[in-house]
């Protein structure tokens, strides 16, 4: 064949390739960032669509931290601490319960989501700094009876009606729900997770009936105390998360059930609480930092400990006295329930273990 032949038979055959490859080969879809997308859920526990500002990998941006759900419930009558949690027990637990404890499927979330809160966590995180590997079930933390022993009168977390309790890393609002049927504090959380978000609105939501429709819950008339949740990053909190208690003698506990923290990150929420301006604060955590001192970031932990929860206070807080005595002068931050005497607090806590009275 003629050199000149060879090359326009080549040349035609390149060109026949080229065309088939276009014609068959189906054109891949664009990637589509997430950045300034809308992300929509739905949540028949919630009851209704959000509209969430999104940024990388579908994580809320900063402004997101204002999405916010909140209900006014009404203070708990009088009644044995052993009934009002038998009661929780019953209404957040139960096979029938239409609260979302019961399975682990309140707890998960999309695989896309899980991503994005992952990488949001590891930006967080400096250097070498390991984090744990939880699965969905994880967040469900601890029973409701052990989570209503540690805000119990007399216990490390006790929880009185002048008090607020804030849960850094809300989940679904199990927290929440506990301290509900079981104290007269008020309580608000933020989750990170906008999926986990919705669900723990809808608790909230749930809450508000349960107490309307009645449930065999007593009430007093006409007291009410706030329940609150926010979406966004626990590091970087809206200040109303913040605020100080309703009465200016009310302790601000701070709460978070950190088994899926790094140490770093927990370092991180230690100094977040240390250095909050209210008078009297303190942490309950169920993880405490891997080292012998009993100071961290600002924060001493406390002698007494709540079995699975390390509390942790501020040296210098003036927290409102807990006794009526004179000579009974404590506070409820300083070494947990009351500084005082062994004897009188023996009898104090005798008292108030049996019976839910303030």
């Amino acid at each position: 064949m003629p050199p000149k032949l060879a090359i326009a038979w080549l040349a035609a055959a390149a060109l026949v390739m080229m065309l088939a490859a276009i014609l068959i080969v189906p054109k891949l879809p664009k990637p589509v960032s997430n950045s300034g997308t809308i992300l929509r859920m739905g949540s028949a526990l919630a009851g209704r669509v959000f509209q969430l500002t999104t940024t990388r990998g579908g994580v809320p941006a900063s402004k997101s931290t204002e999405q916010h759900c909140e209900v006014d419930l009404p203070m708990l009558a009088a009644a044995p601490h052993t009934a009002l949690v038998q009661r929780a027990e019953h209404l957040l637990e139960d096979g029938g319960s239409t609260f979302p404890f019961v399975t682990e499927a309140g707890y998960n979330i999309s695989l896309a989501e899980a991503r994005a809160v992952d990488q949001t966590v590891k930006n967080r995180m400096a250097p070498g700094d390991k984090m744990p590997l939880c699965q969905p079930s994880t967040y469900d933390g601890h029973s409701i009876s052990r989570l209503a022993e540690v805000f119990m009168p007399g216990a490390v977390g006790q929880l009185s009606p002048a008090d607020a309790l804030v849960d850094l890393g809300a989940g679904i609002g199990k927290v929440l729900a506990v301290v509900a049927l079981t104290t007269n504090a008020s309580a608000r959380g933020i989750e990170l997770s906008s999926e986990r978000y919705v669900v723990g609105c809808g608790v909230l939501r749930l809450l508000a009936k349960t107490f309307a429709r009645g449930t065999g819950i007593g009430v007093q008339t006409g007291r009410v105390r706030r329940f609150e949740l926010w979406q966004g990053d626990l590091l970087k909190p809206p200040a109303e998360l913040l605020r100080a208690p309703s009465r200016v003698d009310g302790a601000l506990t701070f709460f978070t059930y950190a088994n899926c923290l790094s140490y770093g990150l927990l370092e991180q929420v230690m100094r977040l609480v240390s250095q909050n301006m209210h008078p009297c604060v303190r942490l309950l955590t169920t993880k405490a930092p891997n080292t012998l001192s009993q100071v961290h970031e600002g924060l001493r932990r406390s002698r007494k400990q709540g079995g699975f929860y390390s509390l942790f206070t501020r040296d210098g807080d003036l927290c409102r006295d807990t006794a009526s005595s004179n000579e009974t002068r404590g506070s409820i931050c300083g070494g947990g329930a009351f500084s005082s005497s062994s004897q009188q607090l023996a009898q104090v806590a005798n008292t108030v273990s049996q019976t839910f009275v303030w």
